[in-house]
């Protein structure tokens, strides 16, 4: 694991885009297709922007997502609207490979459905794809894609996608996420963080373990790496809470 801080946005997107790019294309060229992991909210739409203008052969990249708003496709909530008009509608993905939550139908079934793609497009020796690149980002509150503080649900120990019932800054409380078990089988997981607003959340992630209140803590890759990209304001309180 590595931390890396930057003083300006600026710096951090285009230091996580090529990165990722660069993980993409390795993927590419070691197995002839690659799958990113896509999460919403502002922090990550600039990456996904960068990430539109690099050269990469987007033809063999699968994308998935982290986790879903139930709310329409075309809904300015929704994260595969912020996929699409930042990213996917400026690159020559196909259609086929990009495998969207339904944020307009029950969680419980967007879930079920989610899980039932994820093993249909699953290698043969595996329940799920191994992600080639997982991007995550952390709320004010320590949540990650949608797990959020809180009793973890035996569920996210035996199933790849599952619907939750949240209430963060008054956005949609139905969602569905991917879970830990899916998400810790990446090769890489790209964390993004900005902004002092989430600097003792993230300070929390590398104090005391407490996974049931910490979410990002349940993030453990079982045999690949996780990274964390964030700003100077995030970073404000990281020496005390790594010495």
């Amino acid at each position: 694991m590595a931390i890396f801080v930057f003083e300006t946005k600026e710096e951090l997107v285009v230091s996580t885009a090529d990165r990722i790019a660069a993980d993409l294309a390795q993927a590419i060229t070691d197995r002839g297709e690659a799958h990113l992991v896509l999460s919403g909210g502002g922090t990550p739409k600039p990456v996904y922007e960068r990430l539109a203008t690099v050269e990469l052969d987007w033809s063999a990249v699968h994308i998935w997502f982290a986790d879903e708003r139930m709310v329409p496709a075309d809904d300015d909530g929704s994260n595969f609207k912020l996929a699409l008009d930042s990213l996917l509608s400026k690159v020559d993905c196909l259609p086929k490979h990009i495998h969207r939550m339904k944020g307009e139908i029950s969680g419980s079934n967007s879930a079920a459905e989610y899980s039932i793609e994820l093993r249909e497009v699953s290698p043969s020796w595996g329940l799920w794809p191994r992600f080639d690149v997982c991007i995550l980002g952390m709320g004010g509150d320590g949540h990650t894609a949608s797990l959020f503080p809180g009793q973890m649900s035996d569920d996210e120990f035996n199933q790849p996608a599952i619907a939750v019932t949240a209430d963060y800054d008054g956005r949609p409380a139905e969602r569905v996420t991917l879970t830990p078990i899916v998400i810790n089988a990446s090769r890489n997981i790209v964390f993004i963080v900005t902004g002092g607003g989430k600097a003792e959340a993230l300070a929390g992630r590398f104090g005391e373990f407490d996974p049931n209140n910490k979410p990002t803590q349940r993030i453990l890759p079982i045999d690949g790496t996780a990274d964390w990209y964030v700003d100077q304001p995030a970073a404000a309180h990281l020496e005390t809470a790594t010495e």
